[in-house]
């Protein structure tokens, strides 16, 4: 951030894990891409290819930027941590999905529109205002929680069935 507490602070390397490696306390020790920041930046504005960390498949992808130097005294508590971080999503397959579902609900033949929302396509969109919503208010877990219903349709990293929410079989 652009702020007066940081004036002595520069930041050293990227980090990303997926959700394969993450682990709540920070940057896992075996984050499958590290990249150091040679000199001392203050910003950087760089392209990481991250194909290598996708090719099986969509990940959600968790973007620390580490941080060295010393804050000033008067920096607020909270943000003299030592790394940021930020989840990463690509929407096109969930947006592929969404389209798939979508056609579903409009293939019935009615024309004045007394079909009922289909359920599967209802849940869907609610999961990805969900994921959207968790997202921009840094609720990781839950952002998590919401791109395993959308991307590995109800089930965690290692094929378990995920409990819906909302207490249903969504």
């Amino acid at each position: 951030m652009s702020l007066s507490y940081y004036d002595n602070v520069y930041i050293t390397s990227i980090i990303i894990d997926t959700e394969d490696t993450v682990c709540e306390s920070g940057p896992s020790s075996n984050a499958p891409l590290r990249q150091k920041i040679s000199g001392k930046p203050k910003y950087i504005d760089t392209t990481i290819d991250v194909s290598a960390l996708v090719e099986k498949g969509p990940k959600m992808l968790f973007v620390y930027i580490e941080c060295d130097g010393v804050p000033a005294s008067t920096t607020p508590c909270g943000l003299d941590n030592q790394n940021s971080m930020h989840a990463v999503v690509d929407y096109g397959p969930i947006y592929e999905t969404a389209l798939k579902l979508a056609q579903c609900t409009s293939k019935c033949g009615c024309s004045d529109g007394s079909c009922e929302i289909d359920v599967v396509f209802a849940n869907f969109a609610l999961q990805y205002f969900r994921l959207k919503a968790c997202l921009e208010n840094e609720k990781w877990s839950d952002a998590y929680d919401a791109y395993c219903f959308l991307m590995k349709r109800g089930n965690d990293k290692n094929g378990q069935t995920l409990k819906a929410p909302c207490s249903c079989n969504g």
